[in-house]
């Protein structure tokens, strides 16, 4: 299993490397002062594809999607993911209230 973490810049980059063996990826938004859109297998273009703007977004990829490349934009310099593959199911509690 490999976990990380990223950063969004004004290009499109590859963050995560292809794998063969993947089978599930999961990915959060962890700081939301950037946009970030993802581009899977192909360039991230801002504007189309999956958009994160909110601490909380996530996506898990299956299959083919989760084996390839992740290319990453950000609106700016900023906007940091976490990653990590398996078999992962994170819920998060109640939000407190005042």
């Amino acid at each position: 299993m490999s976990q990380g973490t990223f950063t969004g810049t004004g290009a499109s980059v590859a963050v995560i490397a292809a794998d063969v063996n993947r089978d599930l990826l999961c990915i959060q938004m962890i700081d939301a002062t950037e946009t970030v859109t993802f581009g899977f297998g192909t360039d991230a273009v801002i504007g189309q594809g999956i958009t994160f703007s909110r601490v909380g977004d996530s996506i898990r990829l299956r299959d083919r999607l989760a084996r390839g490349t992740v290319n990453v934009i950000a609106s700016g310099a900023g906007g940091i993911c976490v990653y990590q593959d398996g078999d992962i199911v994170f819920g998060a509690g109640p939000t407190p209230t005042a």
